[in-house]
């Protein structure tokens, strides 16, 4: 299968750029052989404890990221709040804006359109919630997507939409160790991870 499409802000590592530790060099030796490819899998709330039916994890290229994230978002009820957060931060630590209607948000957003998808210190997202139900979009600081959701009828239609399949054994970049870089040394106009979350704060407070 073909590998996964990568910003050229994050890679795998290799073996002369990491610890000479056991586990760490064999989950190197295992990254060779990995299954980072476009698809998603699922894992459902059987249970109901949670308000959310259904949590998927989605690989898409790179160059189509903000391609699916801006479908998803347009696709999810009304008002949104944006969530942003460094990369080791906890969700429950993350900076949570006000809500506003989609379209104000995504017309905002999209102005940082190179650093979201390609900064791999920043991870972001848009939440919905009402009563007992929850929906997030999360764009992982490694830049794939994680989804609270609903419908799953209507995710699996997107997904084909994209031509994104349900892959069981699917793997994500994080799984391995990585080199991470920052954005700045490609893209010099770019702002900083600090800069852009105060930013998008300042915006959406």
């Amino acid at each position: 299968m073909v590998k996964l499409r990568l910003p050229r802000t994050i890679r795998l590592a290799r073996m002369d750029e990491v610890p000479d530790q056991k586990d760490i060099q064999e989950l190197v030796r295992q990254s060779a052989d990995n299954n980072i490819v476009e698809g998603y899998k699922l894992s459902f709330n059987l249970d109901k404890k949670h308000p959310f039916n259904f949590f998927a994890e989605i690989n898409i290229d790179n160059n189509r990221l903000w391609s699916l994230f801006k479908s998803m978002m347009m696709a999810m009820s009304e008002p949104q709040s944006l969530l942003t957060a460094f990369r080791g931060d906890s969700l429950a630590s993350a900076g949570y804006s006000t809500y506003h209607d989609k379209y104000s948000l995504y017309n905002g957003l999209s102005k940082y359109e190179k650093e979201l998808t390609c900064d791999v210190f920043i991870k972001f997202g848009v939440i919905h919630e009402e009563q007992n139900t929850r929906e997030l979009i999360l764009v992982a600081s490694s830049k794939y997507i994680q989804y609270w959701g609903r419908d799953i009828s209507y995710f699996r239609g997107l997904m084909d939409s994209y031509s994104l399949y349900e892959i069981p054994h699917l793997e994500f970049i994080d799984n391995y160790p990585m080199i991470t870089t920052s954005l700045d040394l490609y893209e010099p106009d770019v702002l900083t991870t600090a800069d852009l979350i105060k930013q998008l704060r300042i915006i959406f407070m």
